[in-house]
């Protein structure tokens, strides 16, 4: 089966397909259809929130990494000298992704960041704006976030406050109105004309979601440091990452928190151990990380030495958890109050 440019963009839309392909790769390296090969380093690292939860978004995104894992090796290979679109054109998509094996970090590094080539993940980012609005059925205020180009029009809107296109804006802007914005209520009260016009449902983990994607997009796009995206074998998988930032002998991660104690006590783990991951894949000796505290408006910075045991330790850890090995540890409760995966969970504390 020959693969073009728009052959591939077929590809990404027809979930089918993707999952035949997946099988058919796994068929090839003989390993069983029910095994989670494809993985990412944001849910490895995730673990250190809740182990169960992060298995359950592993499984859920295998596919997902598996089809970044056919775009970025048809890119790559795209670029390379020793292949043009019209060798491409000949190969199918699973010869395209084997053909990636033997490329690199260092040749990597040398298209993406010392050429400067724009890595086609990163190209993606799109600035952020929100707006602040009145529910005239409740009492309580929200702010409504969306994402891309900043559009004129928007200022016609009676609750239009500004244009967030840096973090500092957003964080004031978030300060400002935190205790009015989000629901309180868990259950879905929008009607099926709301549903499909996309009203957002909002709650505080769903705020909370969109609010920390949208300071890590933001952060992105005034990042002074480069990036790209690609996978790797570890053991009998792939694993998938994309820094914040990539530099000569540096990983760059930046987080954020919505004050010190929550840093300290739930995201420095994660934090420490996704930048070890990130080191040790793309063979870096250094990590810089950042983390903003939206409560207190500050930004800590860590650099230090990437910890290659703690980068193998998780991942070994995570291998066992995922293979059934070891047990998991129910998190906190309050926790499992704002878990996507709380109907499906069977370690869940609230069940007990």
């Amino acid at each position: 089966m020959g693969l073009s440019l728009e052959g591939l963009n077929d590809l990404i839309s027809n979930q089918f397909e993707l999952d035949n392909l997946l099988n058919e790769f796994k068929s090839q390296k003989g390993i069983n259809n029910e095994k989670v090969t494809f993985l990412g380093i944001n849910d490895i690292a995730s673990y250190y929130w809740c182990s169960r939860e992060s298995i359950f978004k592993a499984k859920e995104n295998e596919i997902k990494y598996f089809k970044n894992a056919i775009i970025d090796s048809f890119i790559v290979l795209n670029l390379i000298d020793d292949f043009t679109s019209s060798d491409l054109i000949d190969l199918g998509p699973l010869e395209i992704l084997s053909r990636t094996d033997k490329i690199g970090v260092d040749e990597l590094n040398n298209l993406f960041i010392n050429k400067g080539i724009s890595s086609p993940s990163i190209d993606n980012r799109q600035l952020g704006y929100a707006l602040y609005k009145s529910d005239n059925t409740n009492s309580y205020k929200e702010i409504m976030i969306y994402y891309g180009s900043y559009n004129k029009e928007r200022e016609k809107d009676d609750s239009f406050i500004c244009f967030v296109d840096t973090v500092e804006k957003f964080l004031e802007l978030d300060n400002k109105y935190q205790e009015e914005l989000v629901r309180t209520k868990h259950t879905d009260t929008r009607s099926l004309e709301e549903i499909e016009n996309g009203k957002p449902l909002w709650t505080k983990r769903s705020y909370a979601r969109a609010r920390g994607k949208l300071l890590h997009e933001l952060n992105n796009l005034n990042n002074k440091y480069k990036s790209f995206r690609w996978h790797f074998p570890w053991d009998n998988y792939i694993v998938t990452g994309i820094p914040d930032g990539v530099g000569d002998n540096f990983v760059y991660e930046y987080k954020s928190a919505k004050d010190k104690y929550y840093y300290h006590n739930y995201i420095r783990s994660i934090a420490n151990s996704q930048a070890d991951l990130y080191g040790y894949f793309f063979k870096k000796q250094e990590k810089k990380i950042e983390t903003v505290f939206m409560k207190e408006g500050e930004l800590k910075e860590i650099n230090g030495e990437i910890d290659i045991d703690n980068a193998l330790d998780i991942l070994n850890i995570f291998k066992n958890t995922l293979t059934g090995n070891s047990d998991h540890i129910a998190p906190v409760e309050w926790k499992c109050k704002k878990c996507d995966y709380y109907d499906e969970c069977e370690v869940t504390s609230l069940k007990k």
